[in-house]
């Protein structure tokens, strides 16, 4: 056999070691795998009278994460962003649940659009800046803080955006 010219074998870096590698163990013959033996199983408690009920009581509720809401959540409307509409800013409304944007069906948080009722109407979740409200507290001078200072924000990040797209336009 001919080897193919230019061809070149790798070489390792390391020299080499008669000791094995700590990760490789000392060959061990192999054994032949056997089956596992069943027999009858033992009859397991059902519970404590015996009447089918799990032996650990009740089934949990579905767990319910910090950061999730739940449709029925009563939320406050911090800005109407709509145009043409009658402000809604402070009034309390009434979170729905999540929803397919087209369809208008119910969703699962993750792939839905909020929706929220105030009063009769009903509002999309990016119509309008809201948060939950449990404590049906209300629109709260925090409240009023945390939007001038997301509006200063939000002006100052479009200003950056223009002012980085004209910088573009001029090279």
């Amino acid at each position: 056999m001919q080897e193919r010219p230019g061809r070149r074998r790798f070489r390792s870096r390391r020299p080499r070691s008669s000791a094995p590698r700590p990760t490789q163990g000392t060959p061990q013959p192999e054994r032949p795998r056997q089956a596992p033996q069943r027999g009858p199983r033992p009859e397991q408690p059902r519970g404590p009278r015996g009447d089918g009920r799990p032996a650990r009581g009740r089934p949990r509720p579905p767990r319910q994460r910090d950061n999730e809401i739940r449709s029925g959540t009563p939320v406050v409307i911090l800005l109407d962003c709509r145009e043409g509409e009658p402000d809604r800013t402070g009034t309390t409304a009434v979170f729905e649940g999540f929803f397919d944007l087209e369809s208008g069906e119910p969703r699962r948080p993750g792939n839905g659009v909020p929706r929220l009722r105030i009063g009769d109407d009903r509002v999309w979740g990016f119509e309008c800046w809201w948060r939950a409200d449990p404590e049906k507290a209300g629109f709260t001078a925090a409240d009023r803080e945390d939007l001038e200072a997301s509006k200063r924000l939000l002006r100052g990040l479009l200003r950056a955006a223009r002012r980085a797209g004209q910088r573009a336009f001029a090279r």
